[in-house]
């Protein structure tokens, strides 16, 4: 059944990599846990039993912030000894310190123990979040972290090698050139997997049929020289042409970085971010894609949240320089004047948008603006209700809200711990 207008102003849908980033009524999950609230929720009791489960706790966080997670659950497991009120919040921290350092089976039960021990919603909520997060990384989910993150040292050194004659790869949908056979064999899986991400976002998982050419330059003057219709600032670009009668779908990439190093870049975010723009041009067909849109998919495809542009696009709504939704949906390429912010809010818009919408009411508002409708006309039709006037900026209020918590959220963290998935 269609949602209700108020339904996608309030409803939040547990899926997908947008829900990675955490509401600030969620901090005291993931260990911003202030002396201050500690004691307020401790009423006392440290004096009554004696032990310091408000320093303890506080120590388990720090050395959670640290990395250190054997201490952190150490210290977790001192104030799970004494039975405190504090348990289910020790709980927490025991099962996030398994979950970081990769003891995913040993989180999950972590995160099971603080169920039973927890009546605080939010608590809970992270919780059974967090257990279907453990269960899919136990699994080897793919999408559980990004490509780069399975590397290992040697591997990423190995990959920014070259060789004197190119390697090429292919794959089911892709041929790939590079001067690195492994590295030639590692983006054709990849690109792959990043097929089938943007296959789910934008088609419903309907199979791709056409084959797209790879060429990764070893260096950025490699790239520039080389590459199909690549802008000065970018380290990859997408081209689509024709030729007597024969479509070439290209992408261009860049192995390395300015000091030599592989560029995980390429491999997390710029790879998938170029496939989702081929895929959304050619899905597009002659019709035209909203900037916003087009952007907005091609970073919701990159590999792992962007927290970067979540934290600007909150801060610059939170001001005076934000650009209003209006505004952000009539951007066209040779309007744009800040370019960081649009993107920062393209991005948060179309996340907001995918995270609140069911699947089936987010395909359809693609498929009717790609039918020529506004924005506005094409949500009417996917939620299912009546013109009104007052829709839209309900809808901009509530993305506003939405995006300015995440960045405060991000902004609390930033300092105690890394940022979840991203820099």
């Amino acid at each position: 059944m269609p949602t209700s207008k108020h339904n996608l102003l309030v409803a939040v849908r547990g899926t997908g990599r947008a829900s990675l980033v955490l509401p600030t009524s969620l901090l005291v999950a993931v260990g911003v846990i202030s002396a201050v609230a500690l004691a307020a929720s401790a009423s006392g009791a440290v004096q009554r039993l004696g032990f310091d489960a408000i320093g303890k706790t506080q120590e388990a966080l720090d050395h959670l912030a640290q990395g250190r997670y054997e201490q952190a659950e150490q210290a977790a497991q001192d104030v799970l000894s004494h039975r405190h009120p504090l348990s289910g919040r020790a709980w927490l921290i025991v099962a996030t310190a398994r979950q970081r350092a990769g003891n995913f089976a040993q989180a999950e039960e972590a995160f099971t123990a603080c169920l039973s021990e927890t009546t605080h919603d939010a608590d809970r909520a992270f919780a059974l979040e967090q257990i279907k997060v453990c269960r899919q990384s136990r699994t080897g989910d793919a999408a559980a972290q990004p490509p780069s993150a399975r590397l290992t040292r040697l591997q990423r050194v190995e990959l920014a090698r070259t060789q004197p004659v190119k390697a090429v790869e292919s794959s089911a949908h892709f041929v790939v050139h590079s001067y690195n056979a492994a590295l030639s064999k590692l983006v054709a899986a990849e690109a792959e997997t990043a097929l089938t991400r943007i296959g789910e976002l934008l088609t419903s998982g309907r199979e791709y049929p056409n084959t797209v050419e790879i060429h990764i330059w070893p260096t950025r003057k490699d790239f520039e020289a080389n590459a199909v219709d690549a802008p000065e600032w970018a380290g990859g670009s997408y081209s689509l042409t024709t030729r007597d009668g024969l479509t070439t779908r290209r992408i261009d990439l860049t192995q390395t970085t300015s000091d030599g190093q592989f560029s995980t870049e390429m491999l997390d975010r710029v790879l998938p971010h170029e496939l989702c723009h081929l895929v959304t041009r050619e899905s597009f067909g002659d019709a035209p894609c909203p900037l916003f849109l087009n952007e907005g998919l091609a970073m919701l495809a990159e590999a792992l949240p962007d927290n970067g542009r979540i934290l600007l696009a909150g801060t610059a709504l939170a001001g005076k320089g934000k650009l209003s939704l209006h505004e952000v949906l009539l951007t066209q390429r040779h309007t744009l004047t800040d370019v960081d912010i649009f993107y920062a809010e393209s991005y948060s818009l179309v996340a907001f948008l995918q995270s609140r919408l069911s699947e089936r009411q987010f395909m359809e508002l693609i498929e009717s603006i790609k039918l020529g409708c506004s924005f506005r006309d094409a949500l009417h039709r996917a939620v299912g209700t009546p013109q009104d006037d007052k829709f839209l900026p309900a809808v901009a209020a509530a993305w506003e809200a939405h995006a300015i918590e995440q960045a405060q959220y991000l902004r609390a963290v930033r300092g105690q711990f890394e940022l979840a998935m991203g820099r």
